[in-house]
């Protein structure tokens, strides 16, 4: 168990930085109440580490909430390289068409609108030609 200074140290964050990933829910609140004070553990060492790791390899603290809150994807494939991997989906308009979207950037009624687009388009060039 650690103090903010402690963790500080050991992390090589400045307090106000890691007050400010609390604020920003990078990193989780310490433990502790305030009778007894609050305190940080080797899981908040971790993440922070994980925070710095991510930092210099150009990740943005956006991108590096959404991989500690899951929802984001990362696997280590070398120490040097860090992928992101990112869900799909994939609709077929028409036996000859599919679209391929992020996951959960349409909804039901917008492919509906671009199905219909889609086969209307199909539909007009089979009359010209």
């Amino acid at each position: 168990m650690y103090n903010i200074q402690t963790l500080a140290d050991l992390s090589g964050f400045t307090r106000r930085t890691i007050r400010y990933y609390i604020q920003k829910q990078l990193l989780p609140p310490p433990q502790g109440d305030s009778s007894r004070g609050a305190f940080y553990t080797d899981e908040h060492l971790k993440v922070l580490k994980d925070i710095e790791k991510w930092s210099k390899q150009g990740i943005p603290l956006l991108q590096i909430k959404n991989i500690l809150n899951g929802k984001a994807l990362v696997t280590d494939t070398d120490t040097n390289t860090l992928v992101q991997t990112t869900r799909w989906e994939r609709f077929q308009v028409a036996e000859f068409i599919e679209i391929h979207f992020r996951e959960k950037a349409l909804d039901a009624a917008d492919l509906k609108k671009i199905e219909n687009f889609i086969l209307d388009l199909v539909q007009s060039k089979k009359g010209d030609g």
